[in-house]
């Protein structure tokens, strides 16, 4: 399986997967269950889920605000680059993923399903997306 296909008889680079693993801020009401966070935009119209956020301690909603706003400086930063993929670490999917690879700390990012980086660096998180397109490159 390659990292180049052709489109229009020329080649294309697939973009790289970017896995995300956060806790993520999630609402279930029994009055309102069609509402619920969407970690990249956080609606503002539903005053059930004001109040339900509004439960969650201060620094995770922060985190959660923190990391979305870095998900988009990603996004434009590798435009076509990158295709990045949210998950809650909660859910099983993230439970897998924590195990598989060893998370011990969020947020977490996978790489094209090969390496790991937790933390807040965003240098560092930018040096191993440029050394994956550097691969797929050469």
């Amino acid at each position: 399986m390659g990292a180049t296909a052709m489109k229009e008889g020329r080649a294309v680079t697939k973009p790289i997967m970017l896995e995300v693993l956060s806790i993520m801020l999630t609402v279930q009401t029994v009055e309102c269950p069609n509402c619920r966070i969407s970690f990249m935009d956080i609606p503002r119209e539903c005053d059930l889920l004001d109040r339900e956020i509004e439960e969650y301690p201060e620094d995770l909603k922060e985190q959660t605000v923190r990391l979305s706003d870095w998900i988009r400086e990603l996004i434009q930063l590798y435009p076509n680059q990158i295709q990045v993929k949210v998950i809650d670490a909660l859910s099983p999917l993230g439970l897998y993923k924590k195990l598989r690879y060893r998370i011990q700390e969020f947020p977490t990012f996978i790489v094209d399903r090969r390496e790991a980086y937790s933390g807040w660096d965003k240098k560092a998180l930018e040096a191993i997306l440029n050394r994956h397109l550097q691969l797929r490159a050469a």
